[in-house]
């Protein structure tokens, strides 16, 4: 118990993202921050990771300003979080970016990076601006974006109405990007997002998200979905979400069962993600078409190591 609240004061989240592979809390906010007139890495080091990635779960929280340091992420995942999540040094859209094309070792290849930035750049321009002069320097890459009529999931009420707890105004407080969190891993700050993996088991709680945010938090890679979901709830406002579920097919993902799972997680069900969405939020997944802007990937290398 002591160790597993350690781990989650050293946590914060993207949404969508970085923890949604660590499988670990961030904690997000979308203020938006002035871009830095750098756009290179002072110094950087590029290497492919060599731990197997055993124990790791503090990917950003290990970043602070001034300085990029990743461990153990694929390259495609990088992509997404320079081109889309963190565009312009802030965080661009509430929506995943989805990035495809390019070799199989976009997905295979781990690496570990550290850079150095001049002056304190901020977090989100590290993974931003800086973060795409690295992959196109280093990686050689070069890509596209495109807009596609894609499969999707929409995301909708279901029959019975929402679960949903709606938050009124003024409930919780707009902060900065990439706070710590507090003892008890939890947060009043619009935005706070805590994503557990627990062998094949998942947890979603989310604390003044709206729609469009829980819809990319579900297009994350940790609900292994296998299209992205687009919010079509007509759902305004913010929300508490506190979701569990199981991944469909045991094993596929690599992850051993939920043996050893912290009591937070003990009584979980093993309900599908599908199920988990109607029975505990109210809500619905359907297959859908929409529009879907994509990067698409026409080159890139792997990388010289230091």
């Amino acid at each position: 118990m002591k160790l597993f609240r350690l781990i989650r004061r050293q946590c914060l989240i993207a949404i969508i993202v970085l923890a949604a592979l660590a499988g670990l809390p961030w904690l997000v906010a979308s203020r938006a921050q002035t871009p830095s007139p750098q756009s290179r890495f002072e110094a950087a080091t590029v290497k492919v990771d060599g731990t197997g990635c055993v124990g790791m779960g503090t990917n950003g929280a290990l970043s602070s300003p001034g300085r990029l340091r990743v461990l153990c992420l694929p390259v495609r995942y990088l992509i997404e979080l320079a081109y889309g999540t963190f565009l312009d040094g802030a965080m661009a859209q509430t929506r995943r970016l989805m990035v495809t094309g390019g070799p199989g070792s976009l997905d295979t290849d781990l690496y570990d990076i550290v850079a150095k930035a001049e002056g304190n750049a901020s977090v989100p321009q590290l993974y931003g601006p800086l973060l795409r002069s690295l992959l196109e320097d280093r990686f050689h890459l070069h890509a596209h974006r495109e807009t596609r009529e894609l499969p999707v999931y929409s995301l909708t009420p279901g029959k019975s109405g929402t679960k949903l707890k709606r938050l009124s105004a003024g409930a919780c407080t707009p902060v900065e990007w990439f706070q710590p969190l507090p003892d008890d891993g939890q947060s009043d700050s619009c935005g706070f997002q805590s994503i557990g993996r627990y062998g094949l088991r998942r947890t979603l709680d989310a604390h003044g998200i709206d729609m469009a945010t829980l819809a990319s938090a579900l297009s994350g890679p940790h609900a292994k979905l296998d299209r992205p979901v687009v919010d079509k709830t007509g759902l305004t406002g913010l929300f508490e979400v506190h979701l569990k579920y199981s991944l469909d097919t045991p094993g596929a993902s690599g992850d051993s069962d939920d043996s050893g799972l912290p009591p937070a997680v003990s009584d979980q069900t093993s309900q599908s993600i599908f199920a988990a969405i109607q029975t505990q939020l109210g809500l619905k997944l359907i297959s859908d078409k929409g529009s879907v802007e994509v990067l698409v990937v026409d080159h890139i290398d792997r990388p010289t190591e230091n």
